[in-house]
């Protein structure tokens, strides 16, 4: 069914439900929803093509590592400190959903991380790798204007998901997509894409760049839409978030 029943014996949209807003009277359709990422939570990034590896600012560079495993427990946010981030939104209060489409940044979440970021510079075939920056630090709030400085956009990602019952995905122009999609809270255990912000290519943060599976760049998979068979084929650029 494409509608979502309400309480009171009235039915909206299927895609309204979970979006953050409550469209029913009663709010029954914000009830039954995952746990959604707000701005300056701490998250976890698993490589779904290696469900035992992480995002990781252990090293310099960007890279991927074993702990804590195949899920993240309470205790594994202290062990494993190095594959935690604090991931911001712009345009968003702390505290607030982040949602489909949105601008995003990653920052290392133990010290002496806790000011740097994830930033990633790629040339033509989008093969440089990322690292931790502080390129942009001196800046007191995180996601002031000196963030529009070319630089600072090293560090900037798109954040989208792949809905678990509509299936977000992309059009042709690769910067929007369906109403269904657009603008609806990203979950909590579920796959998410990062798109990079510094090329009208569609490049991705990926766990493969051909060399070694440690490191992490930039990848031009899925492109420019995202369908079934990229979820398929491009299992690197999928990031499982905890």
């Amino acid at each position: 069914s494409d509608v979502f029943h309400c309480d009171e014996d009235t039915c909206i949209p299927k895609y309204w439900s979970c979006d953050g807003y409550k469209d029913c009277s009663t709010g029954n359709d914000e009830e039954a929803c995952f746990r959604q990422v707000k701005s300056g939570d701490r998250i976890a990034l698993r490589a779904e093509c290696d469900p035992f590896e992480y995002l990781s600012h252990y090293y310099e560079y960007a890279n991927t590592h074993g702990c804590p495993g195949w899920t993240m427990y309470e205790y594994d946010w202290i062990e494993c400190k190095t594959e935690a981030w604090n991931i911001f939104a712009f345009n968003r209060s702390v505290g607030e959903d982040i949602r489909w489409g949105d601008w995003v940044v990653l920052q290392g979440n133990n010290e002496p991380s806790k000011n740097t970021y994830l930033s990633c510079k790629s040339d033509y075939y989008g093969k440089d790798q990322c690292k931790l920056s502080n390129e942009c630090v001196s800046f007191t709030d995180p996601l002031g204007q000196a963030w529009s400085h070319p630089t600072c956009k090293n560090s900037i990602f798109k954040i989208i998901q792949r809905d678990r019952e509509i299936g977000c995905a992309f059009r042709e122009d690769f910067t929007y997509t369906t109403k269904e999609c657009f603008g609806k809270p990203i979950d909590v255990n579920n796959e998410v894409y990062l798109l990079h912000s510094t090329t009208s290519h569609p490049y991705y943060l990926s766990a493969d760049q051909g060399l070694s599976q440690a490191f992490v760049g930039l990848r031009d998979c899925p492109g420019p839409q995202l369908n079934q068979l990229d979820v398929d084929a491009c299992g690197c650029e999928r990031w499982f978030l905890f």
